[in-house]
């Protein structure tokens, strides 16, 4: 179905489905897609959401959206596709199912895509995680469709299985991990008063958006490099983002001052049992205090706090600063999907051709 109209009626059955589902939920809720449909859909894009249904019950959620590209038809996970330099990054995407329901649920939508709907060329997946129905299910299900799907691994997903106390968690840390935490503090704290405060309210949430984005900009152009924060687009779907998570009470926003001054922000959701790190920046005229290193420790030390089981970096590089907080990984892929016609198998077998020179230069 395509109707933006039949698209909210179905928002607390969207809702019910994520929460009783074996997906990691932080880009994958009905509030996120929608916002991204509002802020970055063009005349040029179709929804094309699919609903499975036993009886009158939602079992099962395929969201997509078709975006015409030079004469292609590319179908995209809701949420992705859009420009890169303005892109809100949705990672962990995932068909949503009730469990149980997952294998069928995957081969309901590849029929229907491979039978009913076939006005498309591509399906594009991005970052979705090895636990994920697409790779468990859905891929197996195409593939036997005769569609043609190339893989390719995008990154990893770091994360913290949080312990009892945050004494505890850094004593498991390496020893130049406490050194640097130590030292570092003890040198933040000579210069003033230092304050770490978590901020949940929708009129202050804002007014720390706009700090974030300051300090998002001034450092992007320090190291020379693009930021999604010179996207208006972008800011305001984060400006009505974060009033929608105060009032769940999902956001997990940690500001860090220094005599008054606001020296760091981090900008999480915080879901269910977990911390998602989604944004964060600092002031980079204390950069060789460490002061992310610390921002992100005190987020750390307050997830504990507050009894929440994993502390999520979301995807990185796999040789990515988080990995000197002691995180666990796994991989993170993406994949193309090449419907069944001629012009797309070529398109297909010169891609891949292209994937085996690169990797024998290597």
């Amino acid at each position: 179905m395509t109707s933006i109209g039949r698209f909210i009626e179905l928002k607390n059955a969207w809702e019910e489905l994520i929460d009783i589902s074996e997906c990691i939920p932080v880009c994958l809720n009905w509030d996120w897609m929608h916002l991204w449909w509002k802020h970055f859909h063009t005349s040029e894009m179709e929804l094309v959401l699919l609903f499975v249904q036993k009886q009158s019950e939602v079992v099962g959620i395929f969201p997509l959206v078709k975006i015409p590209t030079k004469n292609r038809e590319i179908l995209h996970f809701m949420g992705t596709g859009e420009d890169e330099a303005e892109e809100i990054t949705s990672e962990y995407i995932d068909i949503i199912s009730k469990p149980g329901y997952e294998k069928n649920v995957c081969r309901i939508v590849v029929n229907y895509l491979t039978n009913d709907y076939t006005d498309w060329d591509e399906l594009n997946l991005s970052r979705y995680n090895q636990d994920s129905n697409i790779v468990k299910h859905f891929i197996d299900e195409a593939n036997f469709k005769e569609a043609k799907c190339l893989e390719t691994l995008s990154g990893y997903r770091h994360f913290i299985n949080l312990n009892k106390d945050y004494q505890y968690y850094t004593e498991q840390q390496t020893r130049s991990f406490r050194k640097k935490l130590v030292k570092n503090k003890s040198k933040l704290l000579g210069k003033g008063k230092v304050d770490f405060k978590l901020i949940a309210k929708e009129d202050k949430a804002l007014h720390i958006l706009n700090h974030l984005k300051e300090l998002h900009l001034k450092r992007s152009e320090y190291l020379g490099r693009k930021s999604a924060f010179e996207s208006d687009i972008f800011i305001a779907f984060h400006l009505e983002y974060m009033q929608l998570m105060a009032k769940k009470q999902q956001l997990h926003l940690g500001v860090l001052y220094l005599e008054e001054k606001i020296i760091s922000v981090e900008y999480n959701f915080k879901i269910g049992k977990s911390s998602y790190a989604y944004q964060g920046s600092f002031e980079n005229d204390y950069k060789k205090l460490s002061i992310g290193f610390l921002s992100i420790n005190f987020m750390i030390e307050n997830a504990i706090l507050n009894k929440l089981n994993i502390f999520d970096f979301m995807m990185n590089d796999e040789n990515s600063y988080a990995n000197f907080y002691g995180c666990s990984k796994s991989p993170i892929y993406s994949c193309r999907i090449f419907n069944r016609s001629l012009p797309n198998y070529c398109i297909y077998n010169i891609l891949k051709l292209k994937a085996w020179i690169k990797i024998l230069v290597k």
